[in-house]
Formats: C-alpha cells, sequence, structure tokens
C-alpha cells in the first residue's frame, strides 16, 4: 500500500505520470480506479478531471493494463 498526498487542484493525467515511478511501468500501462464503500470499483479514465471530485479519504486501486485503442475490442 501506498499513502499518496496530493494537491486537489492536480489532474489525474499528472497523478499517473508522478506515479510511474512506484508502479514501475509507463501511464499508458496501468489504470487508477476509485474504491467505493460498498467495494465496487469505477475506473478512472479521464485523465484532464481534477482530484477536487476525490474525497479527501478516498481509496484507489492501480490495476496493470491499458486502456483500449481506436479500433480495439475487448475479447
Amino acid at each position: 500500500m501506498l499513502k499518496v498526498l496530493v494537491d486537489k487542484r492536480m489532474i489525474l493525467g499528472t497523478l499517473k505520470k508522478d506515479l510511474e515511478t512506484y508502479v514501475g511501468v509507463p501511464l499508458e500501462y496501468f489504470k487508477i480506479y476509485r474504491l467505493y464503500s460498498n467495494q465496487q470499483e469505477y475506473e478512472c479514465a479521464r485523465l484532464t478531471e481534477t482530484l477536487s471530485t476525490f474525497r479527501d479519504d478516498e481509496k484507489l486501486t492501480v490495476r496493470l493494463g491499458r486502456a483500449l485503442r481506436k479500433g480495439e475490442h475487448r475479447g
């Protein structure tokens, strides 16, 4: 587990860039998920979203994998 303190004006893309070192892969190859109280996960895909929409005590999960590119489909 990694605890991170961030400026809530930061955008998600900047957070991903900063996490690259800890994850060990380029930001294109991992995804960030919000973990809700009912244990449901939601992928954070809008890299321009500011962290002000996140709660102060919110937990995030990082998973390896990349977003689908144009013309690609999940099998």
